[in-house]
């Protein structure tokens, strides 16, 4: 399990995030589901790529493998405050060097930096140093398309656009060093 605790500022309250990387079990579906739902149906017709408003329990059924992806085929990242889910990355190897990443964040927790935090833990985690990650991001989706603009995982480049979605690629840097983390 990796945990990634950081001194967080969010409205006045001061708060910790921490990301910790999910193992498969039954409190981890748990937390998964609580995020899901307390998100909004735009939020999720972007994340999933809906064409109408989701139903939680649905986008749960369907999407129970990919939410829950671990090793040896990916990585699934929790971000909570407290005992409160705020953020999931999904990473999904499709062969060898090449893997799909997506993100979820709450509502109430977009443009706080906890999608950059979680895929910058992408990267400290090391395993997936060198490895193209590609992301599908609707044209409309602003917040991922600030994440990709923000993360530190490696440099990010334009692949295409094809059908009102953004093409993006990755390849992930080594870990950052102590010098990195706080030039960051």
């Amino acid at each position: 399990m990796t945990t990634v605790i950081i001194a967080w500022a969010r409205d006045t309250e001061p708060s910790v995030l921490r990301v910790r990387e999910l193992t498969g079990g039954a409190a981890d579906w748990g937390s998964i589901s609580a995020l899901v739902r307390s998100c909004s149906p735009a939020t999720l017709r972007a994340r999933f790529f809906l064409p109408q408003s989701p139903d939680p329990d649905d986008v749960l059924r369907r999407s129970r493998r990919y939410l829950l992806a671990g090793p040896p085929d990916g990585v699934a990242l929790l971000a909570s405050v407290g005992a409160r889910p705020v953020g999931l990355l999904n990473l999904v190897a499709e062969r060898d060097g090449l893997a799909e990443v997506a993100v979820l964040v709450a509502d109430t927790w977009r443009h706080h930096g906890v999608g950059t935090y979680l895929a910058d833990t992408v990267r400290a985690l090391g395993r997936w140093q060198g490895w193209t990650v590609r992301a599908s991001v609707q044209a409309a989706n602003r917040s991922a398309l600030a994440l990709l603009r923000h993360h530190r995982a490696g440099a990010t480049r334009f692949r295409g656009i094809s059908l009102g979605e953004y093409e993006f690629a990755t390849v992930i840097a080594p870990p950052a060093d102590r010098a990195d983390r706080r030039a960051g």
